[in-house]
């Protein structure tokens, strides 16, 4: 929960600053980000989120965005089984799905064109259990994502994550952040297996970069917002057993 303390107080002081994920975890906080971000604009402010910037990543959303269509996914994620007593469970820090599965509830964004998300709907389809949940996002009232979090049994290698996504004429599929099958019309488009890249090397390098050389740029304070409205909203809808929709204003 300090994240977005030491990022207000840098951002104040006209510093530059890569918050790791999550970059806020609680709607308080993300107004005081907001806040800080508007009264220093020429700040550039960065986020942890690293798969974005992932080889596969780029490769899948260049094909996706060649398709019309809407996205069809399926996130399975396999979290670190954690002791009870664990920090992550600790109310003040959030919760394990605002620490967790943040990482793609942002991906799950970052995949789906803009003029394409709103309404979000997010229809909580769990019992309530803080390591164990799954959700269904529904953008535009067309595309659609299931995303389900376990953390009952212990991981090799760390998380472990399979996405599946079908848009258009395109099937694809990642493993692991290790593999990826893409798939127009039954012919491959790519496939690879290779060493593990979920971005996290690229991420900070950008944030590096982008502010020595002016190689690229930040996201803009709509993508930092509404990446944690949207994470914090799913959070909420889960706790309370509720659908909550979101719109764009």
């Amino acid at each position: 929960n300090s994240h977005c303390e030491y990022a207000v107080s840098l951002i104040s002081k006209n510093k530059n600053v890569h918050i790791e994920k999550p970059h806020v975890v609680n709607f308080e906080q993300l107004k005081n980000l907001n806040k800080a971000m508007k009264l220093n604009p020429k700040v550039r402010v960065f986020m942890g989120f690293n798969r974005p910037f992932s080889k596969y990543t780029k490769i899948l959303k260049k094909e996706l965005d060649k398709e019309k269509g809407y996205n069809i996914s399926n996130f399975f994620i396999l979290g670190h089984k954690l002791d009870s007593t664990h920090w992550y469970y600790d109310p003040k820090e959030g919760s394990r799905l605002i620490s967790n599965l943040c990482h793609w509830t942002d991906l799950l964004l970052h995949l789906t064109p803009y003029d394409e998300i709103f309404p979000i709907s997010i229809i909580p389809s769990s019992p309530k259990d803080k390591s164990n949940f799954s959700v269904s996002i529904i953008f535009n009232k067309k595309s659609f994502s299931n995303l389900i979090f376990t953390s009952n049994a212990n991981t090799f290698e760390g998380v472990r994550e399979t996405i599946n996504i079908q848009r258009g004429d395109i099937y694809a599929k990642i493993i692991d952040y290790k593999h990826l099958d893409i798939v127009r019309n039954q012919k491959i488009v790519y496939s690879n297996s290779a060493i593990k890249d979920q971005g996290h090397e690229q991420s900070v390098l950008n944030s590096y970069n982008s502010v020595l050389s002016n190689s690229s740029q930040p996201p803009s304070r709509k993508d930092i917002i509404l990446t944690a409205y949207f994470f914090l909203k799913i959070d909420e809808s889960l706790k309370n057993n509720k659908i909550i929709e979101i719109k764009e204003k």
